[in-house]
């Protein structure tokens, strides 16, 4: 696998690019990764727990050595389906990396997706607990809205007050 996925920098009849991510992130380049979980979720599991891993790595580096000139970075990682790739090194990226300038954002269906992957429900917490923004559309499970629920303060309803209206306009 290695030499599948890491090209051979020292042979020169071997003209795969290399993905290097601090020389994407210095100069600002976008990268896109479809893993493709749904036709071989191990290899696309493997794949981004190893490239998860390395972004952690990257992190610690700009965390003790920030960019050449001190340039200051924004580092985007969108990760949907991410419950098909979340592992161990995921919960550091969410909890230090922010520091050097990265913003990560995930996608994922329930949040029981999220546990199972984890087999934690305290890993599961981890995660939840270092999302700053939580939006959520068409929420089906439970546990999922609770989540977002439980975050809400608790405010006093002064009145409720019933109302109907409708309106009928000429131009539909």
């Amino acid at each position: 696998i290695a030499e599948l996925l890491s090209p051979n920098e020292k042979d020169d009849k071997d003209t795969r690019p290399i993905l290097d991510w601090l020389s994407v992130i210095k100069n600002k380049k976008i990268v896109y990764v479809g893993m493709d979980a749904m036709t071989d979720q191990v290899v696309s599991s493997t794949v981004g727990n190893a490239m998860l891993s390395d972004l952690v790595s990257v992190a610690g580096h700009l965390y003790n050595f920030e960019l050449e000139g001190n340039i200051k970075t924004r580092i985007c990682l969108h990760a949907d389906e991410f419950n098909e790739i979340i592992g161990d090194e995921f919960i550091p990226l969410l909890n230090k990396a922010r520091g050097v300038g990265f913003n990560v954002v995930t996608y994922t269906q329930t949040w029981s997706d999220v546990e199972a992957r984890l087999s934690s429900t305290a890993k599961a917490g981890q995660v939840a607990g270092n999302l700053n923004v939580v939006i959520m559309l068409r929420t089906k499970e439970a546990k999922t809205v609770d989540m977002l629920l439980n975050q809400l303060s608790t405010v006093p309803i002064l009145r409720v007050t019933p109302a109907s209206s409708s309106a009928d306009s000429p131009q539909g």
